[in-house]
């Protein structure tokens, strides 16, 4: 017996399964077993004919059939992590040809194996899949197969992949119902099509070892689809080997830890300069300014604002936090920050258009970053002597160049995203400013409104109203929450899908407010970090004084950071799902 074979024999007798189970209620998308009991190994389709922009394309097609085939059936899926790392650990590589099935799927302990590959076309992309079943019995025999064409947009919108799903779920003996049949045979949701594009890139881009361009997808593709988990559990892991300074098991010495976080260090500012952690978002509403009425013109007023990226803060916060945990960056040599390749101003062009289409204006003028440090900048941009005689019907504003790029081109290269978004409710209290600039509005409360590391703040000090609903997105960016409480908290306070973070400050007196309630509720989204301190010692305390294993966010945290009603009732945290 030689090592490889040593290596796979150990993996079938020790190795342990995790599997991705049917998450959708029984009976919705398939009649009779819906082929419980049977279990598959999707493994990467081989990519042929793609450029390097399309190496991405393998891994998301792999990703789709496991969504598909874990929402659609009753069929256990290995999870895609563990297949990776049972493929590693026994060098079996990525595909499987012939006699290979068998031992793949004893190795990974499944009775079919899916594999296949994608070619690029002159129109699109040929995909050819089969199933085989790989126990001893079926002898590798081939169970289901497809062969068909796709265009490149049903590729990227997953309608192509999802239709060669339903084929092979049928060919399984899964009875599909109308509904299943009727989402296979469409596109996925925006979001979910986002999120898993994102993650195969960062997957991707992990296995060539760029770290930094990983951790950016991952972070892209969990704030996409909390829901996608693989994304949460892949983000967590990197982000956790890049925080804690290390870098690695292979990393054995100061020297080696130098020279990998050189390696990191250059590879970011590499990764900033062409992808800066930046998005321009623009009000498309437009203002009437100065009118002249001899030359009978007008200016025409319109705000532009710089935020961070939310992927682009997280990686950058978890350089500096890995780095500083080193203590060793001063005497390394390694003060320079991952943003120092980035121009202090973004530059821009700017159009006003009426409904002819006919330019009545063009402006240029800058947005200045405030360094490294993670606040939005605000500047309002007046197109000046607008003929009046020309404005006709509807007058349409856009962003056309940053930085003397086309404003598409730097959008589809991934260099800024440029977008329109709604910022009416907020007050701003001056032009040019960032950080604490803006208040925003709520049933008649004013909140503070901070734009800082990707996010819209809302700071509130003793709320004086018993129900809240606190928007998910402000000004497109999502919204974390700070509630600084010295008195009675909101009775119950809903936060719509888009809230990220929520923070609760309490004095001490405010543990009393809380007793004082028969109910008191927080309806969540998905996935929200929750933070509860104690601002009069600094300490993280429990929502009722004395009963630490009832704090809020351990139970949220506990109860997998499901989106739902969570009720404190009686010195107790229920849940329920969303109403």
């Amino acid at each position: 017996m030689d090592y490889k074979e040593y290596k796979l024999n150990k993996v079938v007798m020790t190795g342990v399964l995790v599997f991705c189970g049917a998450f959708t209620a029984f009976g919705q998308y398939w009649t009779g077993s819906g082929g419980k009991g049977m279990s598959i190994a999707v493994l990467t389709p081989e990519g042929r004919g793609l450029s390097a922009g399309q190496n991405y394309l393998p891994t998301m097609v792999q990703g789709v059939f496991v969504g598909d085939f874990a929402t659609y059936s009753a069929i256990q899926v290995l999870d895609r992590q563990a297949l990776e790392k049972t493929l590693r650990e026994t060098e079996s590589g990525i595909y499987a040809e012939g006699g290979d099935v068998l031992k793949l799927g004893e190795i990974t302990q499944t009775g079919y194996i899916m594999t296949g590959s994608i070619t690029k076309t002159g129109s699109g992309y040929a995909m050819q899949i089969q199933v085989a079943d790989a126990t001893r019995k079926g002898g590798g025999a081939t169970k289901a197969s497809y062969s068909g064409n796709c265009t490149i947009a049903e590729l990227d919108n997953f309608s192509g992949i999802r239709r060669a799903s339903m084929e092979l779920l049928e060919q399984l003996g899964v009875k599909l119902t109308a509904a299943a049949k009727t989402k296979l045979s469409g596109a996925g949701a925006a979001e979910y099509v986002q999120a898993e594009t994102a993650l195969a890139r960062g997957i991707v881009a992990q296995r060539s070892g760029t770290v930094v361009e990983a951790l950016s997808y991952y972070y892209q593709a969990a704030s996409f689809d909390p829901s996608l988990m693989e994304a949460a559990g892949r983000t967590q892991a990197l982000s956790a080997s890049v925080q804690n300074g290390n870098l690695g098991e292979a990393v054995r010495n100061d020297i080696q830890l130098r020279s990998e976080w050189i390696k990191v260090l250059d590879e970011a500012r590499a990764y900033f300069k062409a992808h800066p952690p930046y998005q321009i978002i623009y009000d498309p509403r437009l203002a009437q300014g100065k009118i002249d009425y001899t030359r009978e013109t007008v200016d025409i007023n319109f705000d532009v604002y710089l935020h961070w990226t939310r992927a682009g803060y997280q990686v950058y916060s978890d350089l500096m936090t890995g780095l500083g945990k080193t203590g060793k960056a001063e005497a390394w040599g390694l003060t320079e920050s991952p943003l120092s390749g980035l121009p202090d101003d973004f530059t821009f062009s700017a159009a006003l258009v009426n409904e002819e289409g006919k330019t009545l204006g063009a402006v240029h003028d800058i947005l200045s970053r405030y360094g490294n440090r993670p606040l939005g900048s605000r500047t309002s941009v007046s197109f000046k002597d607008v003929n009046a005689n020309e404005i006709s019907g509807k007058l349409t504003v856009s962003i056309t160049t940053v930085n003397g790029m086309d404003a598409e081109t730097a959008g589809e290269q991934g260099y800024i995203s440029i977008s329109a978004g709604d910022y009416s409710g907020i007050e701003f209290s001056s032009g040019r400013s960032g950080g604490y600039s803006a208040s925003y509005k709520i049933k008649h409360t004013d909140f503070k409104l901070s734009f800082e590391r990707g996010l819209a703040i809302l700071h509130s000090y003793n709320l004086p109203v018993e129900e809240l609903v606190v928007p998910g997105t402000i000004g497109s960016l999502p919204v974390g929450v700070y509630f600084y409480q010295s008195g009675r908290p909101p009775k119950e306070i809903t936060f719509l899908d888009g809230v990220v973070e929520i923070d609760i400050a309490l004095a001490s007196s405010a543990y009393h407010a809380y007793a004082k309630y028969t109910t008191f509720s927080f309806s969540l989204p998905a996935n929200v970090t929750w933070v509860v301190t104690d601002y009069d010692s600094g300490r993280t305390f429990p929502i009722m004084a004395g009963v630490t294993d009832q704090a809020f966010a351990g139970f949220y945290n506990r109860n997998g950071k499901k989106a739902g009603m969570y009720t404190f009732k009686k010195e107790k945290w229920s849940y329920s799902p969303k109403r």
